[in-house]
């Protein structure tokens, strides 16, 4: 099992499973088919489930006076953030998501109205294609505060030959095979099905071991390093 291979190695695989020859000059007209269901079955498994491999820090964008819409990180699944946060002097404050009328009866963009700190976010229309990150307040200057999203990356599509698979290999090709099978009538295509589901519980049950609930603005729940010890926090401005 591995990460990485890349789309030429898995239609090898994938014929290997179906038990057809690898022999690049056999069966090339078949090549199509099995792409096409590797490329269906690889991005249906992307969003499945929130792999831990795929999460990540987008780079800080920084808020400039007036502006109100940004381009979305390079990258990033939209669709997908896990949390946000605008930061000044160095230090984190956590944003909502869901910018209405409410909002823009305090402070309408349209009206020119600006303020600071940014309170809000969500996601805007942009041109159709391209959506864009709106936040609120509209700043006051430039440089003052920065945001940065907590989310999931694209998977790109593979196209060419060379192109990496992000997900596990053999759970691709199981999905894709067991694909194949039931739309030839095999008759062992209920198995490949079952081992493909059965891969796909054991890697998202091995993905969360160990893993820690954590409540947003509270940090991990964890038992203290001295129980009997009391600790007192002090906050400041």
């Amino acid at each position: 099992m591995a990460r990485g291979t890349s789309f030429l190695d898995l239609v090898t695989m994938l014929r290997a499973e179906l038990r057809r020859s690898i022999n690049p000059a056999v069966g090339v007209e078949d090549i199509p088919e099995l792409k096409r269901l590797l490329v269906r079955n690889y991005e249906m498994l992307a969003l499945e489930y929130d792999w831990p491999h795929l999460l990540r820090l987008f780079p800080k964008i920084d808020l400039q006076a007036g502006q109100n819409q940004y381009n979305v990180p390079a990258g990033m699944a939209y669709e997908r953030i896990k949390d946000v946060a605008a930061w000044f002097n160095g230090l984190p404050l956590p944003i909502e998501r869901g910018i209405g009328f409410n909002e823009y009866a305090i402070f309408n963009p349209d009206a020119g109205n600006r303020s600071s700190p940014v309170l809000k976010w969500d996601v805007g229309y942009g041109d159709g294609v391209q959506e864009m990150i709106e936040v609120w307040p509209v700043p006051t200057g430039n440089g003052l505060y920065q945001i940065q999203f907590l989310g999931y990356s694209t998977v790109p599509r593979l196209v060419n030959d060379e192109d990496q698979c992000l997900l596990d290999d053999n759970l691709v090709v199981l999905f894709a095979g067991a694909d194949a099978a039931a739309a030839s009538g095999a008759k062992d295509a209920k198995t490949k099905a079952a081992a493909a589901q059965h891969l796909l519980n054991r890697l998202k049950g091995r993905s969360e071991n160990n893993s820690r609930q954590i409540s947003i603005g509270q940090g991990a729940q964890s038992r203290p390093l001295h129980p009997t010890r009391t600790t007192v926090l002090i906050g400041g401005r």
